[in-house]
């Protein structure tokens, strides 16, 4: 599988990811003590990542649920070595909020967050929300793809060195290395900055499920990791080569596990040309039922960040002046 991977100067991403996803659902005693142990569990057997599913559904049972963001930042602090991927709708949220959620994640676990981008249709989850109609595919992934570019900017309004913390001053922070994104697009007006510091990673990578022509889409163009099921990868590995981003995307496939004595048929789905798999848990596994299996298949290099896991170099600010060398160090 390594020698059909597309690979570039200075990506070193490794030939075999491995990720999980799991639901913020389960029992009401049990549902965070859980989470937390099997993210743990999944941490100590090599998987890089956990994707933290949500379901913005009416709950008509006796299962407890939490928001995605909200079970990850608590994970954050307690959970070390893997990174934290909290899936958030950008049709029933504003894109300053979550960029703001996912940036402050991204603090929390020393630079180990992510952001699953989701959408909704659904008139049960609109009325809910009560913000606006239910809309179709396509134009849930267009409004999906500018709350991507709003939030990408909004974590770009800091610079790297936008905070001085000069005690003999009291300042704070260089407001001239701090901007006003002064966006205006057909879904959002958004004027900026962030009012959260610029993050260890400086954009958190973006995953996107490509379930359909609409999520493929905008996937091939503004992801830095696709989902995608058995059989699609070839589609995708085409679509972003025409995007003109070979070698800089992390192509996975989906397996869901029903258990454990199946998990070693699952994991060679890798051979399906993909950089690794996502394993989908419907319910919160122990972890250590998998943790031989795992600990065998994965390729243990792993980054600080998750972006250095995934070869992807640390982004510098768009709104960094390029000083001429006679210029640095003049800012006050």
């Amino acid at each position: 599988m390594a020698d059909e991977t597309p690979t570039t100067a200075g990506r070193g991403a490794p030939p075999f990811f491995l990720a999980v996803e799991l639901p913020a659902a389960g029992e009401p005693a049990t549902l965070v003590s859980a989470s937390i142990a099997a993210l743990n569990g999944f941490a100590a057997a090599g998987v890089g990542l956990a994707i933290i599913a949500d379901d913005l559904r009416p709950q008509h049972t006796d299962r407890a649920r939490v928001d995605a963001p909200t079970l990850a930042a608590f994970a954050a602090p307690t959970v070390a070595g893997i990174a934290l991927a909290p899936a958030i709708s950008t049709t029933h949220s504003e894109p300053f909020h979550l960029a703001k959620a996912v940036q402050t994640l991204d603090h929390a676990s020393l630079g180990r967050a992510g952001w699953q981008v989701a959408v909704s249709t659904s008139a049960v989850e609109a009325a809910l929300f009560g913000r606006k109609s239910a809309v179709d595919l396509a134009e849930a992934w267009a409004e999906a793809e500018e709350a991507i570019e709003v939030a990408e900017r909004l974590w770009d309004s800091w610079e790297d060195d936008a905070e001085i913390r000069d005690v003999a001053t009291g300042r704070f922070i260089d407001r001239e290395r701090v901007h006003h994104i002064d966006f205006e697009g057909r879904f959002f007006s958004v004027r900026g900055p962030s009012i959260v510091p610029r993050s260890p990673q400086g954009r958190p990578p973006i995953i996107v499920s490509a379930a359909d022509d609409a999520s493929l889409d905008v996937a091939v163009r503004r992801a830095d990791v696709i989902r995608v099921a058995a059989g699609g990868v070839a589609e995708v590995r085409a679509g972003v080569e025409r995007a003109g981003r070979a070698g800089a995307v992390t192509i996975l496939v989906d397996v869901a596990v029903a258990s454990a004595d199946s998990l070693d048929e699952s994991l060679r789905a890798q051979g399906s040309g993909a950089d690794g798999v996502v394993l989908v848990f419907a319910e919160i596994p122990d972890a250590g039922d998998y943790a031989a299996v795992l600990s065998a298949a994965v390729n243990p290099r792993r980054g600080p960040t998750l972006r250095e896991s995934l070869g992807l170099d640390l982004p510098t600010s768009r709104y960094a002046p390029r000083h001429s060398p006679s210029l640095e160090g003049v800012r006050s």
